[in-house]
């Protein structure tokens, strides 16, 4: 996507400049950020088109979700359209939530205007080192913290993964199976068109790509594990399988963590009602507990206060194999789209309100 369309795009999903009747810290915050990323002289005609472009964005996705689901009260689209306009709530996540039901419209936190403030609210060295996956593996493994190793090469006779130096959300994610002789293409979402590249090909096709040997999963299931960290503590965590058909475990079913001894748990309320993709799906660790549990959240505190203190909050995505938890990668603007889909409740992480 190119800059231009990826700023019209921020443009058309961030709400009204000025947030109707939810005045809180966060969501204005999130706007004036949104802002600010445009130059001073253009921000007024950045501002006019966000007035512009959310109450069609937002009418659009109303009608789309109230086509898609008839079993939604008569109506939803008119209530979801006008949360939006008024309070600057995304359709999916009205939808998600089940906020046309009462009682309980306060305090969701809503995932581009969480993400987008979160990632503000980090300084920008921190932001750097934590985007730089290669990095920030570097820094990780130095300090003790298992992870999943990042090559220097590609190496025949193993399956890899390339993916970006910078990304997220599983974007242009890619397994390298290694068939004996070659590399097979599976892409993260879909399975791509499995196409077979010979080693040096693979070489040339990873320039400034990260490249990581693929981990034979150490769960009965390949699943990865996001873990949220403040400086001093553990605050939430979920894990989360692949959809049917993909790599990137994004789309497919996922189920809470219970923080105080790794079991998986069982679906919450808001996983009978409105999903997306295959989240509603059968989990077959639900129940287990997770190896190394108890360690794994000690290190990831202990990073976190460490190395990256300046953050106010850290997603970690963590998978398991034969040897226990190895992290994947941090991220620092995330959103809690799935923790709160599941409780049909606000989250309960502490959010660093003081410093806005």
């Amino acid at each position: 996507m190119s800059r231009a369309k990826r700023a019209l795009t921020s443009l058309a999903e961030s709400g009204f400049p000025w947030a109707g009747g939810r005045r809180d810290p966060w969501s204005l915050r999130a706007r004036r950020e949104t802002l600010r990323r445009w130059p001073l002289a253009l921000r007024p005609m950045a501002a006019l088109a966000m007035a512009v472009f959310w109450p069609v964005s937002s009418l659009a996705r109303a009608l789309r979700l109230s086509r898609a689901a008839p079993y939604r009260p008569a109506g939803f689209w008119w209530k979801a359209w006008r949360a939006a306009l008024t309070r600057n709530v995304p359709p999916q996540e009205f939808a998600d939530y089940q906020l046309y039901r009462p009682p309980g419209r306060e305090g969701w936190r809503f995932t581009r205007e969480t993400a987008l403030t979160l990632s503000r609210l980090t300084p920008p060295e921190t932001s750097a080192l934590i985007a730089d996956k290669a990095r920030l593996a570097s820094c990780l493994a130095a300090a003790g913290v298992p992870v999943v190793p990042v090559l220097d090469r590609v190496e025949a006779g193993r399956s890899l993964v390339t993916k970006p130096r910078r990304g997220a959300q599983g974007r242009d994610v890619t397994a390298w199976i290694w068939t004996g002789e070659r590399f097979r293409e599976t892409a993260g979402f879909g399975g791509g068109t499995g196409r077979e590249v010979s080693a040096t090909e693979l070489a040339d096709h990873a320039q400034g790509a990260v490249i990581q040997p693929l981990i034979e999963p150490g769960l009965p299931v390949p699943a990865v594990a996001r873990v949220i960290t403040g400086p001093g503590a553990a605050h939430d965590a979920l894990i989360q399988m692949p959809a049917t058909g993909d790599f990137c475990s994004h789309r497919g079913p996922f189920r809470l963590i219970d923080l105080s001894d790794g079991r998986v748990c069982p679906p919450g309320p808001g996983q009978t009602g409105a999903m997306t993709g295959d989240g509603s799906g059968v989990m077959p660790l639900e129940g287990t507990c997770l190896p190394g549990w108890t360690a794994l959240l000690d290190t990831l505190t202990i990073a976190h206060a460490g190395l990256l203190a300046p953050a106010p909050l850290i997603g970690w995505d963590v998978i398991w194999g034969a040897e226990g938890p190895l992290v994947l990668e941090g991220n620092v603007g995330i959103g809690f789209h799935l923790f709160q889909l599941d409780r049909l409740e606000p989250s309960r992480v502490p959010m660093p309100i003081s410093v806005l």
